[in-house]
């Protein structure tokens, strides 16, 4: 596994960056006695995280607010790269957390399978091919929509070239996996005693065109491998990534139907939820939740450009969500009526 030991303390404790300082949770946590105070007493909190890609490291430097203020959360829930970095805080170990969004680039994450874009391109090609047989009246409109309902019709079959991007994706899904591999440890994970809760986008057939329902996943009773799996799946985006296998049942993006999975975690009696999204939030949770008390991080502004932010791998991009997600969550937690 890997591991940056100068970004940890002698006693394993996770640590926080202050400037140029590395300090201990334990450390910086003293200094918000009064908040500690008014937390002692409540510690029945879920957390939810939602999708967004790139954009994921925000919700660790709302992590490090947390941390601050002596939050803990025993149920993480999150959807796509929310799942991930539950993944990390259930592992509690922050330090490797933000060494992963400090370090990683597009390239850990997203590499084009070549030979699988040169078969689908072939096959696209001798689909589209279709279109040039010459046919007779092909002047008739008639013949013409027809002509094109049939192709569009083959093109979604079962063995036609979109039906088959849909179903492999278009990235290596082995560089992202590998990167899992580097930087999570999974065997802490699951002997943290804290519940993770991956949501999936679940589907009958690997190729299904139909949209599928939301799953979701508990992973205090699974298997290492199984988890590696579901954090996979919640990652692979349609087009992308290819659906995820698991017991004859395929697995996509839960982001796709459900960017935040505050459900599962109201069902399972939590009534005191943090939601940290990663796009500015245009309406509230809590009249679908009226019993609950949810107080919701979220960036006043976008994190990044629409199409290009959430495939945005860089340091310098990390880095200022990170000290994004950590001044909106202090803000959040210093205004919230619930700590004061």
């Amino acid at each position: 596994m890997f591991y940056n030991t100068h970004h940890m303390t002698n006693d394993n404790s996770p640590v926080i960056r202050k400037g140029l300082k590395w300090q201990s949770a334990d450390f910086v946590a003293e200094k918000n006695t009064e908040a500690l105070g008014k937390l002692s007493n409540n510690k029945n909190y879920g957390l939810c995280l939602s999708g967004g890609g790139a954009k994921g490291a925000y919700q660790i430097g709302c992590w490090r607010a947390f941390l601050e203020w002596g939050l803990d959360f025993e149920v993480v829930a999150g959807s796509s790269v929310g799942a991930l970095n539950g993944a990390f805080i259930c592992q509690g170990d922050y330090a490797r957390a933000e060494n992963f969004w400090c370090h990683v680039s597009a390239e850990q994450i997203l590499r084009l399978d070549t030979s699988r874009m040169r078969r689908l391109a072939a096959r696209t090609a001798m689909d589209l091919a279709l279109l040039a047989l010459p046919l007779p009246f092909q002047g008739a409109r008639a013949i013409r929509y027809t002509r094109y309902a049939m192709m569009a019709f083959y093109l979604f079959s079962q063995k036609g070239s979109l039906r088959r991007i849909l179903r492999e994706g278009l990235f290596d899904a082995s560089v992202l996996e590998r990167t899992i591999d580097q930087y999570l440890d999974l065997d802490r994970l699951m002997s943290s005693g804290k519940t993770l809760i991956i949501s999936t986008l679940q589907f009958s057939r690997d190729d299904s065109l139909r949209w599928g329902h939301t799953r979701y996943h508990r992973t205090d009773t699974m298997t290492a491998n199984d988890i590696k799996k579901l954090l996979l799946a919640s990652a692979s985006i349609p087009l992308i990534f290819p659906a995820v296998e698991m017991e004859g049942l395929y697995h996509r993006d839960g982001a796709v139907l459900v960017k935040t999975p505050v459900r599962p975690l109201y069902d399972m009696g939590i009534r005191k939820i943090f939601t940290v999204h990663l796009k500015p939030l245009k309406r509230s949770f809590q009249r679908r939740f009226r019993d609950a008390s949810i107080v919701a991080i979220a960036p006043s502004r976008p994190l990044a450009r629409p199409a290009l932010g959430t495939f945005t791998f860089t340091p310098d991009t990390a880095r200022m969500q990170l000290g994004r997600g950590y001044q909106d969550a202090i803000k959040t937690l210093r205004n919230n009526p619930l700590f004061n």
